[in-house]
């Protein structure tokens, strides 16, 4: 089983199980949502092929991501689990911090390279993107020319820096009530452009927190 704790946060809010080995600090997709079947094999495909970009903080967040440890439910409460992803900054109020969601899935991404200047890993996903703009996707496209990835360096053959395909459908499988801006700027949502399940779950949100505030006005 392949090893996603640099991206455990991707996988857990796309809604697949997660099971921490304690033996070998990995964290594992032992189960998936069936309609996500596609996206989550893609993605664990690519991320074979993958370079370990876990950080210290991808480790210290595997543990509560996970439902499972050593193949056990694990013993963690969901108050506790929630708290600490709370405090790590990846969910807020519950909910899943697009922010770093997006911050995860392009800074750890990146591959090496059998030989210069081609890519041995993804082939023509690597060397040609940016050939063609892609009107979905954001920021200044490469101008760079096929041979001009993976180039020889004194240290080795570059690094390269790529979402790949199967990796950016995963995160768009992220159902978008899930996810919430950090800290939420409610002027700036475009209302008129939210489906009747989103409005639905801004109205509960707000719901659960004039909830909240009563209860704590109660209480004083």
């Amino acid at each position: 089983m392949r090893n996603v704790i640099q991206f455990g946060c991707l996988f857990k809010a796309a809604g697949c199980t997660l099971n921490f080995l304690s033996d070998t600090n990995q964290l594992q997709v032992v189960d998936f949502p069936d309609a996500k079947e596609k996206f989550v094999m893609d993605a664990l495909n690519e991320i074979d092929q993958f370079e370990d970009t876990a950080t210290f903080g991808d480790g210290l967040v595997a543990i509560p991501l996970a439902d499972l440890i050593d193949g056990n439910p694990t013993s963690l409460s969901e108050i506790l689990r929630l708290q600490i992803l709370e405090t790590s900054g990846i969910m807020h109020h519950g909910f899943w911090v697009n922010q770093i969601i997006q911050h995860v899935k392009t800074t750890r991404s990146w591959h090496s390279s059998d030989e210069p200047n081609v890519c041995t890993k993804f082939g023509e996903i690597c060397t040609k993107r940016g050939i063609e703009r892609n009107p979905h996707k954001r920021g200044r496209p490469s101008n760079r020319s096929p041979d001009e990835f993976h180039m020889m360096k004194a240290s080795g053959i570059s690094r390269e820096n790529l979402v790949t395909p199967g990796l950016e459908a995963l995160t768009v499988s992220i159902d978008r009530v899930l996810l919430v801006s950090r800290p939420p700027i409610y002027s700036n949502w475009k209302l008129d452009r939210l489906d009747e399940t989103e409005l639905q779950a801004i109205m509960d949100r707000i719901q659960k927190e004039l909830k909240v505030r009563e209860d704590n006005q109660a209480q004083t």
